[in-house]
């Protein structure tokens, strides 16, 4: 169980690799040099929820292609450089991945429908648009404890 913390500024935010049944809940992650949080190899039946990821390198949430059964929920997703969220997974799940995400405030996610925007104006929120460009999709890696996990999306130009 990874509750309660406050993460800043590391390469990895919380990573998870082949767990099942864990929980990440409560926690503050931003300004992560990667992914703020990632699961990874296999990771199922894990609970992310009501934790707070912005400002991080690439993802505010990562779930690559093997890990499945996993719910997401009522997480706040902002600023992050890549996408608020990610999930490479494939299945019967939200947006068709194999995971369930309800209830996400972002901006950006692959696939499409895994975050919502916040309704309403918020002024903590006017810098959103002002962090240095767009997602960088091309192209990228991810490369974790020996395992690579390829994060660049195929785009027709």
């Amino acid at each position: 169980m990874v509750r309660n913390n406050e993460v800043t500024r590391n390469d990895k935010g919380i990573f998870l690799q082949d767990a099942d049944n864990a929980s990440i809940t409560g926690n503050s992650v931003s300004k992560s040099t990667e992914d703020g949080i990632s699961l990874t190899v296999g990771t199922t039946g894990t609970l992310v929820a009501n934790n707070e990821s912005r400002k991080n390198g690439l993802d505010g949430i990562f779930v690559d292609s093997t890990s499945m059964n996993n719910t997401i929920r009522n997480n706040v997703l902002k600023q992050n450089r890549l996408f608020d969220a990610e999930d490479q997974s494939r299945g019967a799940g939200t947006a068709g991945t194999a995971n369930t995400w309800t209830n996400n405030q972002g901006k950006t996610s692959d696939p499409p429908g895994l975050v919502t925007k916040k309704k309403g104006n918020d002024h903590h929120d006017q810098d959103d648009d002002n962090d240095d460009g767009p997602p960088r999709a091309h192209g990228r890696r991810h490369v974790e404890e020996g395992h690579e996990h390829g994060h660049g999306h195929g785009h027709d130009d």
